[in-house]
């Protein structure tokens, strides 16, 4: 994992603009990390098939130019399952809630 700071991960992880919301081709709206993650866990195929066939990675972009968040974007860009995608996104937030946590002692 690439440094971030404390400040990134508690900015990757925050609520996007309302404007800037994820929305799904099944009507669900994300606007943050964890949100996707959990979509992600449970979306149905045609979903996920939808926003990442071919050459098109929708989750990726959004992660990349609204989240901002280039690593993990790289990631979603690759992924080929609903499976990997939410593996990717899971794993990420957790790596950020234990950043956006850690308490620095004097």
């Amino acid at each position: 994992m690439e440094k971030v700071s404390k400040k990134d991960a508690q900015k990757w992880l925050a609520d996007v603009p309302a404007a800037y919301t994820f929305k799904c081709s099944d009507g669900c709206e994300i606007k943050n990390m964890p949100e996707l993650a959990k979509a992600l866990e449970s979306m149905r195929a045609d979903v996920f098939r939808f926003h990442s066939e071919d050459k098109r990675s929708d989750f990726g972009i959004w992660i990349a130019d609204i989240i901002g968040d280039s690593e993990l974007a790289s990631e979603l860009m690759t992924s080929r399952t609903r499976e990997q995608a939410a593996e990717a996104v899971s794993t990420r937030v957790a790596q950020l809630v234990k950043k956006a946590a850690k308490v620095r002692v004097s």
